[in-house]
């Protein structure tokens, strides 16, 4: 199932009059191409085009020089908007913007109050069709739809044109894409689509991540000699080569096998369960498109089988070299591996990070709740930490950390608020998160979520936050008699009829906001009609009547019936569902998707 990004235009565009130059040169496409998109720089605000009627906010991006932006609205100064971390704005506009005659602009401000940039923007009142579909790093083009007799799409990477294409006969279109084009998933990547020389859309597509994953068996040295894996995903077809890395020296190399299994052969590769020890995946260009941690067999209390076993209930030495009481006393850092972590046990300790202290010092820390603490490369230590009442993580990309990390936390009885952000929890992730039973407060935002079953033993859990995820079913969360706030906004939840808010004793704060749904690929009939049964549900279990309907479809019956132009496209519905009962808040709302072919 593809996921549709979809740019709409005026058909009359009230945009900067600066003429289009047609250049000769040899191929002809490059003919085609405006002339501004070779010239144009990068600029501090960026803003996306605003729909009359459709609208409410101004939307952009921003680079990192910016402040403070401002909307204009003919010459009046309006209102100041809201930045977000991810450089994106947002400003309110919907009240002040009344005709596409208006003349709409954002301003950016620097961290001194300076103007630093001013930018149009562009005002659309019929929908013009520009579609991409879903691209992750390392696809070798871009595929989509431009309607509306668009002849040229232009691929844009950061304010830089790189090519361009002519559409075909039957709207489709498909960019290459270059190994060097796009590096990693915070470039900025456009498809502006233009007719004769003219530009008439542009979109930004999303740069997703590789769906690749490893399941790599843990490594138990002194026994193995062999290091085995299975790639999966979506991308794993593209995957043909596993490559040993030991301490950052490239070693021995595999092919991966039809089944996406693969066996490398360590010799003595690896010396000891302190090596850093990752497999690299490889493409059919040689390119890699992967690289993943290799953790080493831990022992019931979650230590690193081999020389030693970590400290566990009994006060046993981590590093296993000698048994240490849990009165001597080491510099600070030297009961863990990560610098941050060290840094910020010292801070609760009020001491410096070569200070002398020992277990039951460290027992005292109840708290580890700053951002700072992210890409971590050890969680080694964690475990002398037992008595944490709060901890929070963010970025634990290697998952034998995050793994690690967490099975040691299985065992700490005071933990009650736990948050991990950003990063990639897979099923061994979920399997020893749902053992935390006495959690009360748990966030796992961006951490590219598909399922909530781990969740169901966690009854004592008051409170959960799961922002920007993929999660479509809530059931899980039914058993959950305590479970008086809820925030989960941006994920794909079409049905909440599952959740009893009468079960809770107190009153409750449910935010299933700004949901983005995309439904199975529907089949016109013959004529072009699509009819839909609505697969919304909110929390009474009735059918929720959608708000606005694109392409002049018409509800009735808990349907909605189209008459749809062309063979292959997409259309959208919105929905709305505040409750506001005896119970408390719960918001529900969202955008649902639906591609239709014939």
């Amino acid at each position: 199932m593809k996921k549709i990004i979809t740019g709409c235009l005026l058909s009359v565009l009230l945009l900067s009059t600066v003429p289009f130059q047609v250049y000769a040169v040899e191929k002809s496409t490059d003919q085609l191409v405006p002339q501004i998109l070779r010239t144009q720089k990068a600029s501090p605000v960026t803003p996306d085009s605003f729909k009359l009627g459709v609208d409410d906010y101004v939307t952009g991006l921003l680079d990192k020089t910016v402040r403070k932006i401002i909307l204009y609205v003919n010459g009046s100064q309006i209102r100041t908007g809201k930045i977000f971390k991810d450089q994106t704005f947002e400003v309110k506009a919907n009240d002040v913007i009344h005709s596409l005659f208006d003349h709409v602009e954002i301003v950016a401000l620097n961290k001194s109050g300076h103007e630093i940039d001013r930018q149009r923007v562009s005002l659309e009142s019929e929908y013009i069709n520009l579609s991409a579909e879903d691209f992750s790093l390392y696809d070798e083009e871009i595929k989509g739809l431009a309607g509306n007799k668009m002849d040229l799409v232009s691929l844009i990477i950061n304010n830089e044109w790189i090519r361009s294409v002519e559409v075909a006969h039957d709207d489709s279109f498909a960019l290459p894409v270059e190994e060097d084009d796009i590096f990693d998933e915070e470039d900025i990547v456009e498809i502006v689509g233009s007719l004769s020389g003219k530009e008439l859309a542009r979109i930004t597509v999303p740069v997703n991540p590789i769906d690749l994953q490893a399941e790599l068996q843990e490594f138990d040295f002194g026994t193995d000699q062999v290091v085995r894996g299975k790639i999966t995903g979506k991308a794993a077809k593209n995957a043909r080569k596993a490559q040993l890395y030991v301490n950052r020296k490239r070693y021995a190399i595999v092919d991966i096998q039809a089944d996406g299994s693969f066996e490398i052969k360590v010799s003595r590769y690896i010396t000891n369960e302190k090596d850093d020890v990752k497999v690299a995946i490889l493409n059919q260009k040689d390119i890699e498109i992967g690289r993943y941690q290799v953790t080493f067999k831990l022992d019931e209390e979650g230590n690193d089988t081999g020389s030693g076993s970590e400290n566990g209930e009994d006060g046993g030495n981590e590093t296993g070299n000698e048994e240490t009481s849990s009165t001597e006393k080491r510099p600070l850092q030297d009961w863990f591996e990560d610098y941050e972590l060290s840094r910020l046990v010292a801070e609760q300790l009020s001491c410096e990070i070569n200070y002398p202290v020992s277990q039951e010092d460290l027992l005292r820390v109840e708290t580890i709740d700053e951002n700072a603490w992210y890409g971590v490369p050890s969680s080694k230590g964690l475990s002398y930490l037992r008595n944490l009442k709060t901890l929070r993580m963010n970025f634990l990309n290697l998952e034998s950390d995050l793994n690690r990390a967490l099975i040691i936390l299985s065992d700490f009885k005071e933990l009650e608020s736990l948050f991990i952000g950003e990063s990639n929890l897979n099923e061994t992730s979920l399997e020893n998160l749902g053992k935390l039973t006495n959690l009360k407060n748990l966030s796992l935002e961006e951490c590219n979520l598909t399922n909530l079953q781990f969740a169901s033993n966690l009854l004592s859990l008051e409170k959960i936050s799961i922002l920007d995820n993929s999660i479509s079913d809530v059931s899980p969360l039914a058993s959950l008699k305590k479970l008086t706030y809820i925030e989960a906004r941006r994920n794909n939840i079409k049905d909440i009829s599952s959740l009893n808010p009468s079960q809770i004793s107190s009153s409750v704060f449910w935010s299933f906001s700004n949901q983005e749904i995309t439904l199975e690929k529907q089949s016109l009939s013959n004529k072009g009609t699509l009819t839909l049964p609505i697969p919304i549900k909110g929390i009474s279990g009735k059918v929720i009547e959608p708000d606005s309907i694109s392409d002049e479809g018409v509800y009735e019956n808990q349907q909605i019936t189209w008459q749809l132009p062309g063979s292959l496209g997409k259309t959208t519905f919105t929905f709305s569902e505040n409750s506001l009962a005896e119970y408390g808040y719960i918001y529900f709302n969202g955008t649902v998707s639906v591609p239709y072919t014939k």
